[in-house]
């Protein structure tokens, strides 16, 4: 059966009709793929660009914490440190204290020391000048002295009476207490020239063996004892009955033993006893003789 001509071309026009509609529709489509498919890489992008930020929101984390953890031992380390600080410090002022107390009386007492030395050492000094006052004097003495004993060495023994006789207003009495009073005061030097005048002027006189023997007994001080020996040997020789030939002959044993004649000495001492065996000398004599040997100085 043929189709009207009025039928077909209401066909052919709706053809072209919904092939005018379809054309634009499948064009639009595209477009909308398209742009989905820019969302969907778009979308993609965004998801890789949070991953990314995820990771490294991650990172700063874990190296924060780090940090942090870092920090908080830094601080925990500081303040251990401050506290044993504090404590060492008190230890130390503690300790500090303990000493400045123990050492405080000891510097108290060292102080006071020191202020008994300079008082004692000002004393000394004062000491000193006067000593060195007295030594002027002294010297002067010796000098004296030393020319009085050059004077006897000459003439140990007693001389024989001034034909002249002594100066006006010096007699045997107050010649021998003058000598006696510088001997007992020190002043060795005037006993001795005063002892000497009285046997010048007055050696036969009863006094003469006591003079002879403080004589002897002067030099013997002075450390002259040769002479001093040959003193005591006038005292013996020329006043053997007198009161203290006893005591000359023993002076003469002790002056012996200083010279080191020992066995001169002994001699002596026996020769004391044999001659005066009732004298107060004779018993010491015996004491020495009977006694044991020193040993000698090293």
């Amino acid at each position: 059966m043929k189709a009207s001509p009025g039928l077909c071309r209401a066909a052919v026009l709706v053809c072209l009709g919904a092939s005018a509609w379809i054309a634009p529709a499948l064009a639009a489509d595209k477009d909308l793929i398209e742009l989905q498919r820019q969302v969907a890489v778009l979308s993609e992008q965004v998801r890789t660009m949070q991953n990314a930020v995820a990771l490294l929101q991650s990172g700063v984390d874990q190296k924060l914490g780090a940090q942090d953890s870092l920090l908080r031992q830094a601080l925990e380390t500081v303040n251990r440190i401050h506290t044993e600080s504090a404590m060492a410090a008190k230890t130390y002022g503690d300790q500090l204290n303990q000493q400045e107390q123990k050492i405080a009386a000891p510097v108290a007492a060292l102080n006071a020391k020191i202020d008994q030395m300079l008082a004692a050492f000002s004393a000394s000094q004062e000491n000193i000048g006067e000593m060195n006052s007295r030594l002027g004097k002294l010297e002067q003495q010796i000098v004296d002295m030393s020319n009085t004993i050059k004077a006897l060495q000459s003439v140990p023994t007693p001389p024989p009476q001034a034909a002249g006789g002594p100066p006006p207003g010096v007699t045997a009495q107050s010649l021998f207490q003058d000598a006696s009073r510088d001997e007992l005061s020190g002043k060795d030097g005037l006993a001795l020239q005063g002892y000497t005048d009285y046997l010048k002027y007055f050696g036969d006189t009863q006094k003469a063996a006591e003079a002879q023997f403080h004589i002897g007994q002067i030099l013997m001080r002075q450390g002259n004892t040769e002479h001093a020996i040959d003193s005591f040997d006038a005292v013996i020789g020329q006043f053997p009955k007198s009161t203290v030939a006893p005591d000359a002959l023993y002076a003469k044993a002790q002056a012996l033993k200083k010279e080191g004649q020992r066995a001169e000495a002994t001699q002596a001492l026996r020769d004391l006893v044999k001659q005066y065996p009732d004298s107060d000398a004779a018993g010491k004599a015996k004491a020495d003789l009977t006694a044991p040997p020193r040993a000698p100085k090293k």
